[in-house]
């Protein structure tokens, strides 16, 4: 009775981390830029905090964009299979199967914006311009 207490307890674990969202956190330098996620939707400025169920298929544009900056698209994608939803799945001979194909972010990314490159000067012709034919 006692190891199957025990064996619950670790199931319910199991799936608690399992079942979790993930959390990420989005930087950009400098910061306040907007995020939009997959061309459609607004995330806010960042830094944000991005919080989601994952799965081992899941992928984002994030596009960050910010007035005197390049605007700037990176991918985040899942980390691969998740340690506890493949456990969970083993010593349950399959039941949550589901779980097995949970993953996660990288704990945070970083966003370097470069700035709008703007011609320094006019240019100064020595002659004016002429067409012959």
């Amino acid at each position: 009775m006692i190891h199957l207490k025990r064996t619950f307890w670790i199931v319910v674990s199991l799936l608690t981390v399992s079942c979790s969202p993930t959390t990420t956190k989005i930087y950009t330098r400098p910061g306040g830029a907007e995020l939009i996620m997959d061309d459609e939707l607004s995330l806010g400025t960042s830094p944000i905090a991005l919080t989601e169920p994952v799965w081992i298929w899941t992928r984002h544009s994030i596009k960050a964009s910010l007035p005197g900056f390049q605007t700037r698209t990176i991918e985040i994608e899942n980390t691969g299979f998740n340690a506890g939803g493949t456990i969970a799945c083993v010593c349950t001979a399959g039941i949550l199967l589901p779980l097995f194909f949970r993953s996660s972010y990288l704990p945070q990314y970083l966003v370097e914006l470069a700035p709008e490159e703007k011609a320094s000067t006019d240019i100064q012709l020595d002659e004016p311009l002429s067409f012959h034919e």
